[in-house]
């Protein structure tokens, strides 16, 4: 072999040796960019499901917060209606109570005292539970709080749409009225 034929020839194994080492480095690249391109889309799905059942967490905690909130609003709105329900039906026993005063007035025997009593702890018991008197002679009519069940013309000193008797006493509990009180109105 002369030497020219010697040089190509370690030119092309040098050239094959080049494309393999090229060829190799190119393997060894694709090998990488596909490890990290697999690596990446688990970040991810990761990344995504954690912020899924963070969402999800803040999503029940919300719901836990407003069935709380409607809750503690239906107990309150139940104790109002049981509140209600007992006092409407103290009521009567009260305006018996009253009838059997207003009839023995002169008497002071010690019956008389006893239904006193228990006529003042029931007042107590009112308004300990909040519970307040509507309607007083000489007020103005308020078709709210009061029921004008009769007319009279006006007295000395009284004015047209005043009270001019309470018959039947009326209650109210905060904003809302139990009964109405039963009035007799100037005209």
């Amino acid at each position: 072999m002369s030497g020219k034929e010697k040089k190509d020839k370690e030119n092309k194994q040098n050239k094959n040796e080049n494309n393999e080492a090229q060829q190799e480095v190119k393997e060894n690249y694709q090998d990488c960019a596909s490890e990290e391109t697999a690596e990446q889309p688990a970040k991810e799905a990761q990344e995504d499901k954690t912020e899924y059942y963070i969402n999800l967490a803040k999503r029940v905690q919300a719901d836990f917060d407003n069935y709380r909130r409607r809750n503690a609003s239906v107990y309150a709105d139940a104790l109002m209606e049981g509140k209600l329900e007992v006092i409407k039906g103290l009521l009567p026993v009260i305006d018996n109570l009253d009838r059997a005063i207003e009839g023995e007035k002169e008497n002071s025997g010690s019956l008389f005292d006893g239904v006193k009593m228990i006529r003042k702890q029931l007042d107590d018991l009112l308004n300990a539970l909040g519970v307040e008197e509507i309607g007083a002679q000489g007020e103005a009519f308020d078709p709210n709080f009061h029921n004008a069940v009769m007319q009279s013309d006006c007295a000395e000193g009284q004015k047209p749409g005043e009270i001019a008797e309470v018959l039947i006493k009326g209650y109210k509990l905060g904003d809302k009225v139990i009964r109405h009180t039963m009035v007799r109105v100037t005209k």
